[in-house]
């Protein structure tokens, strides 16, 4: 995959060296993780709806990945390519989707999935 790039001076000294650091850190952190995973489910589709006073409003969402822990209840994985929302986004809910997510399959909304409430 690799091969037809390892020739360009800055694929070879500046991109190989950053993705070897991400591959290092995602299979130290991904080994931790499976040791309390019981399943694994990757691009999710789920919705709830919900009511609303001028009528039922459905949420959609597709999850990147969700997790049953071994020891009960469920991790709702959000992979990013940008930067991580700051606190206050979140605060101020301009970033919902892994709220929407986890209401989603706090209430059984996904695909294969029961509902944790």
């Amino acid at each position: 995959m690799f091969d037809p790039h390892w020739q360009h001076p800055t694929i070879r000294h500046f991109w190989w060296p950053a993705f070897e650091t991400i591959a290092a850190w995602f299979i130290e952190t991904e080994t931790r993780r499976r040791a309390g995973i019981e399943t694994s489910h990757a691009e999710v589709e789920g919705s709830i709806d919900l009511a609303a006073p001028a009528g039922d409003v459905t949420f959609g969402a597709r999850a990147d990945r969700i997790d049953r822990l071994a020891g009960g209840g469920l991790a709702v994985l959000d992979y990013k390519t940008g930067e991580t929302p700051s606190k206050a986004k979140v605060a101020g809910r301009r970033r919902t989707q892994l709220l929407v997510e986890a209401v989603i399959a706090a209430h059984g909304g996904f695909e294969g999935s029961t509902p944790m409430m």
